[in-house]
């Protein structure tokens, strides 16, 4: 009778987990999913109405920014995933006052969701720290 009942306690766990780990790779589609529908819409779809010669990188990371609390209201960490590569690209094209809060807002939406401590959120953090001392280093 013990036999059963570890048995069945196994199987039930196995269960658990399976079911947690199918649900994770459910969320992890639709983020995805998420993600690609906001390129190809938000980012590059500006493109088509772009003048000749608008069309920067600049110029599509803003039109990108304009929706995007909008967009992912349901989504928090997509919305920071996001914004967080946003953000890193204007610094990466010496943007520093359009990249800050696109990396503040990441941050606060990992410490929100994640927790102070996640590895997500202290990525950011380590993000928002290096803009902010490149930018204090820029104007020394």
């Amino acid at each position: 009778m013990t036999g059963i009942a570890a048995v069945m306690a196994v199987l039930a766990d196995g269960t658990v987990v399976s079911m947690l780990f199918a649900l994770g790779q459910a969320r992890a589609r639709a983020e995805a999913q998420s993600v690609a529908d906001f390129l190809r819409t938000g980012v590059l779809g500006t493109v088509s109405e772009a003048k000749v010669g608008e069309a920067t990188v600049t110029y599509m990371l803003d039109a990108a920014s304009k929706n995007i609390e909008d967009l992912f209201k349901n989504q928090p960490l997509v919305e920071a995933s996001i914004r967080e590569t946003i953000g890193w690209t204007y610094r990466q094209l010496g943007e520093l006052k359009a990249a800050e809060p696109h990396l503040e807002r990441a941050l606060k939406l990992h410490q929100e969701q994640l927790g102070a401590e996640h590895p997500e959120t202290l990525d950011s953090v380590g993000y928002l720290a290096w803009l902010r001392q490149y930018t204090w280093l820029r104007i020394r």
